[in-house]
């Protein structure tokens, strides 16, 4: 190995602890583009060139920052996806569902349930969730107890001028 291997990658520092996860190119700690584990839970997979811990800057800004943008928008968009659940009585104004059920398990509390639901139905390209039912599941441990929520339902299209029509 040669002196100029171990240099980082952008510094030129001759110390390098860390290596670039996309391109693998040495890093000292200075240099390094920490991503954290949380930034795109709301994917189901995450994409192998987004799953690394540390990257260089040149990485960070052509790999990360567009997806990280991306995910950004469509997490936006989820936040305006109707929601129906199951004892839904008044007929929908559907003009096209998935066959697709979406499973969300292993939720902190409903909301986020809900949130993980209108994200995977945001990236499907649908704005709203039917059919939807979210439950807790009670988990004791050794007198310690705490809830685990799980939710169900389908993407599908709504009108949404007809649905305002409805209200």
């Amino acid at each position: 190995m040669s002196n100029t291997e171990s240099r980082c990658i952008s510094c030129r520092k001759p110390t390098t602890q860390f290596t670039c996860g996309h391109c693998e190119e040495p890093l000292c700690g200075n240099c390094r583009e920490f991503l954290d584990e949380a930034t795109f839970s709301f994917l189901t997979s995450i994409p192998k060139e987004l799953s690394h811990r540390d990257y260089c800057s040149n990485c960070f800004a052509n790999v990360v920052e567009p997806a990280k943008q991306s995910y950004d928008e469509t997490r936006e968009r989820s936040k305006q996806v109707y929601v129906f659940f199951n004892t839904q009585r008044a007929r929908l104004p559907i003009l096209k569902r998935s066959n697709v059920k979406l499973v969300i398990k292993n939720c902190i509390d409903r909301d986020e349930t809900i949130s993980r639901l209108a994200f995977q139905a945001t990236q499907m390209g649908f704005n709203a969730i039917i059919d939807g039912d979210v439950r807790a599941e009670q988990i004791r441990n050794a007198g310690y107890q705490t809830s685990a929520w799980h939710g169900v339902g389908y993407a599908a299209e709504v009108d949404v001028v007809k649905l305002e029509r409805i209200k």
